[in-house]
């Protein structure tokens, strides 16, 4: 199913999984306040899919996303602090929304990649990008910072990594963003569709609530001390065991055939 209300995304949902497209392949699918507008709708839209698995977020063409497009970035310059602000705290909804969404998400990165673009990049959990795309933090060149992004890069790629990034500006390769934490794996770009194809095989082969509950299981004990973490631990794991997915998931490993779940062949 496709949604052909958007005139700077695609959405398309098949086989359970939700695909979200920077569709501005003119200008390297540049963001600007109506493709956040429909980054928001998009995903609440498939946050409400009850049969939805998982999330895939690409670019159209040969760019994943440059960042801000040029007349985007002329409108914030000239607008006041309150309209800026509104404008950032947008940006960081989408982040965060992408963030925290209930289901794997996954970006498949097919160029480069550029200041916000980045972002969409490390707000999702699994990253497949094509050998050639760069990566890169350039707001302080023009005098700004990565400041609306900057919790999810620093999720995944650190402190220090994040302070040279940041500072440098420098224009990295896919297999350096990897080593920093940023992308989980580098393929050829023939290869980048099959191979993310591979992950959502994968991804289907799992209980879609225990997916979910790994999703909650990391957020929560990242961001708590390891003395504070026993009770959720121990009460979610007791609490799946019981559940119909878990029991069926054990019988099945036990009976050796496959759970009812995984039905995508």
């Amino acid at each position: 199913m496709k949604e052909n209300k958007y005139n700077t995304i695609e959405l398309n949902i098949e086989e359970k999984v939700g695909t979200i497209t920077l569709a501005r392949p003119e200008i390297r699918n540049a963001f600007n306040d109506q493709m956040i507008e429909e980054l928001l709708e998009a995903i609440d839209i498939l946050s409400g899919k009850e049969q939805l698995r998982a999330l895939v977020i690409t670019g159209k063409g040969k760019a994943f996303c440059a960042g801000a497009d040029l007349s985007y970035m002329s409108q914030m310059k000239d607008n006041t602090y309150d309209q800026n602000l509104e404008g950032a705290l947008k940006m960081a909804e989408v982040m965060h929304k992408l963030y925290r969404f209930k289901h794997p998400t996954v970006a498949k990165v097919n160029g480069a990649t550029i200041g916000g673009g980045v972002g969409l990049v490390a707000a999702c959990d699994i990253v497949i990008s094509a050998h050639l795309s760069e990566f890169s933090f350039s707001e302080v060149k023009i005098g700004l910072v990565p400041a609306v992004i900057s919790p999810f890069v620093m999720k995944k790629v650190g402190e220090a990594n994040s302070t040279y990034l940041f500072l440098s500006g420098e224009r990295i390769s896919a297999d350096r963003a990897r080593e920093y934490g940023l992308v989980t794996e580098v393929v050829t770009r023939e290869l980048l569709n099959s191979r993310v194809e591979q992950v959502l095989r994968m991804l289907m082969s799992s209980g879609p609530q225990a997916l979910s509950a790994v999703k909650e299981l990391i957020r929560r004990v990242a961001d708590v001390p390891l003395s504070d973490s026993t009770s959720f631990t121990a009460e979610l794991i007791a609490k799946l065991r019981v559940s119909d997915e878990g029991q069926e998931g054990m019988n099945a490993f036990f009976e050796k055939r496959r759970p009812n779940w995984v039905k995508w062949h």
